[in-house]
């Protein structure tokens, strides 16, 4: 069945009106009609089992029939600050962080950023990431879209309140002692959140580099090959995920696919 996300279902609600783009989709693109069933997920990540009732005034209504648990989430929760990008490979990250489980995307301002969204832009700007989000998370099957906030200056990103059993990584071309994969697996196992920082095109200048290492996040490699931005995120998702994340099987799961002799 079709999957489809509606803002927020309350406990014992028995109908729900999906509007606007969602809606759209469903009477104007899938052609779908009353009697049709599909599968509703909310921002608390709850699933949900309904039939249309009725499509009108461009409204769906939905009879709620059943519902089900949220999918698992990861383990570990990666947030990834990254310097703007352009708008397509912006858009490629929060589809690729979401697939791979990541929970929040924070754009910042840097020194050599390229792209700037005006001040009167910017509202749509997250409207649009939204709406990719929501949609990654329908295609992938986690539990609730990826968050995506407004860009902060740098400043502002380092003045966030950052936990302090968080692991604060910053990925750095120029740095040759840490690479990512040793940092990972020497941190201790009650460590379960992530937060990584990715620079633009042109990398970091030395003092902004500096001003991480007093924020306590620490210089990694992902070795000799310049990435681009887009690249560098989600890989350093990918990363974690397979060090200290879901990205694998667990043991459960192995345990039904018996080694051969």
């Amino acid at each position: 069945m079709r999957i489809f996300y509606v803002e927020d279902i309350k406990h014992g609600q028995k109908r729900c009106i999906i509007s606007g783009s969602e809606a759209r989709h469903i009477w104007k693109v899938l052609r779908m009609r009353a009697g049709n069933k599909l599968l509703l997920m909310d921002q608390h990540g709850n699933r949900y089992k309904g039939v249309i009732e009725d499509i009108k005034h461009s409204k769906v209504y939905v009879l709620i029939k059943e519902k089900y648990p949220p999918p698992s989430s990861s383990p570990v929760h990666i947030t990834i600050c990254i310097s703007l990008i352009r708008r397509e490979p912006m858009d490629f990250v929060i589809q690729k962080a979401s697939e791979l489980g990541a929970e929040v995307i924070q754009p910042f301002y840097s020194t050599r950023s390229i792209v700037r969204i005006a001040e009167d832009k910017i509202e749509q700007r997250l409207r649009h990431w939204k709406e990719v989000a929501i949609n990654a998370a329908k295609q992938c099957g986690r539990a609730t879209p990826i968050q995506v906030f407004a860009p902060l200056f740098l400043k502002e990103l380092l003045a966030q309140d950052w936990e302090k059993d968080s692991l604060r990584l910053f990925l750095w071309e120029q740095e040759k002692r840490n690479s990512i994969k040793e940092v990972l697996r020497r941190a201790e196992e009650k460590v379960n959140k992530i937060v990584g920082i990715i620079g633009p095109e042109g990398g970091f200048t030395y003092e902004e580099t500096e001003l991480f290492k007093e924020k306590g996040f620490i210089p990694v490699s992902m070795g000799k090959r310049i990435l681009r931005a887009e690249t560098a995120a989600i890989t350093f998702v990918a990363l974690c995920q397979y060090e200290r994340g879901d990205l694998g099987l667990s043991d459960n799961m192995k345990a039904s696919f018996p080694m051969r002799p």
